[in-house]
């Protein structure tokens, strides 16, 4: 069948990875499956150049959206294939099926923040929550969503900026929560000078710069993608050349 990226985020269970456990499906914000299955196709062509090289010989590639899908859920698929049992979501502030509290993000009085892995003990200390403090760590996963509403209540009282600082001072994994109009006003976003300009013929926008550096160089290029046949001509007399 055609591929659509919706319908294979939802036939592939990928939907419930996403939102709180009594959330209905959450599909991601970006084709993901499309950009998944691209990167696969391009380490496909890369290790067929390499055996052409090789042995002389190319190679037949194929590949579906839905295997691309199943393979970026390899982690959850293996723990359900040795258990027999679904993953489940967080009650409160889900950020990973297999992951305890407080993995995930938090409201809090301006803004969100997320906090990673870290010990409930010191997590406890760097936010200074007594209330915290009185779960041990055997019971970060089996009482996660009663540990999360804790933590969540305790954020409450003051702005992400604030909660972070405190977080990062003690070597807690937390960051503020960003939407783009944010982010471009950090001084990092700036410093990855990831935006360039691109164009075809009197039409400019401005998008992101290939992610990868080679040597130190950053990968830049201003000429956009060719109009749908623009390059037919000179593709056949290649093609034919090459024949």
């Amino acid at each position: 069948k055609p591929g659509q990226d919706l319908l294979l985020q939802s036939l592939s269970g990928l939907t419930f990875t996403s939102g709180d456990k009594d959330h209905d499906p959450v599909p991601f914000g970006i084709a993901i499956a499309d950009i998944i299955c691209g990167t696969h196709l391009a380490q496909a062509v890369l290790a067929a150049l390499i055996r052409r090289h090789r042995k002389g010989i190319g190679a037949f590639i194929e590949l579906s959206l839905l295997e691309s899908l199943l393979d970026f859920q390899f982690e959850l698929l293996t723990t359900y294939f040795s258990s027999n049992q679904l993953p489940e979501r967080s009650k409160h502030n889900n950020g990973h099926t297999l992951l305890s509290a407080p993995y995930g993000i938090y409201k809090t009085a301006n803004g969100f923040i997320s906090i990673a892995m870290v010990q409930l003990d010191k997590l406890s200390t760097a936010l200074g929550c007594a209330e915290l403090a009185l779960f041990p760590q055997q019971d970060a996963f089996k009482k996660r969503d009663e540990i999360k509403k804790v933590i969540n209540h305790h954020l409450e009282s003051q702005p992400a900026p604030y909660w972070v600082n405190k977080l990062q001072q003690s070597g807690v994994w937390a960051a503020e929560v960003f939407n783009w109009s944010q982010l471009k006003k950090e001084e990092a976003y700036a410093t990855l000078e990831m935006e360039q300009i691109v164009g075809r013929g009197q039409n400019q926008f401005i998008t992101t710069r290939c992610p990868i550096r080679i040597n130190r160089k950053k990968l830049l290029a201003s000429k956009a993608a060719p109009s749908l046949g623009a390059d037919n001509e000179k593709i056949t007399i290649e093609l034919n050349t090459t024949a």
